[in-house]
């Protein structure tokens, strides 16, 4: 499987732990459209212009990356950057690089 296509558990992310005996998200969370602007302005404050175009999808707390950037660098930050913000379950990071 390719890595764009790959789900990434957040909780693995240092940043993104969910405190013991907390519940699992339950399905069509009302916070999915705080955490689609939260990663929006995350990926803005990177200061790349190229992550400030990128589609950002969320559904139950898995965030989906879609867009196109020129580099792997690029896609690998705009990865990190999603991945501190608190509150996601998962993300797709279906960046194309070209």
């Amino acid at each position: 499987m390719p890595l764009s296509a790959a789900l990434l558990p957040a909780r693995e992310h240092p940043g993104n732990q969910r405190p013991p005996g907390t519940a699992a998200p339950s399905p069509e969370r009302p916070d999915d459209l705080y955490l689609a602007e939260t990663v929006d302005r995350a990926l803005r404050a990177t200061g790349h212009a190229s992550l400030r175009r990128l589609d950002v999808g969320v559904r139950d707390g898995v965030v989906v990356l879609r867009g196109r950037v020129p580099t792997y660098y690029l896609k690998q930050l705009a990865q990190e950057a999603v991945l501190r913000v608190k509150g996601i379950n998962q993300l797709s990071n279906r960046l194309e690089v070209r």
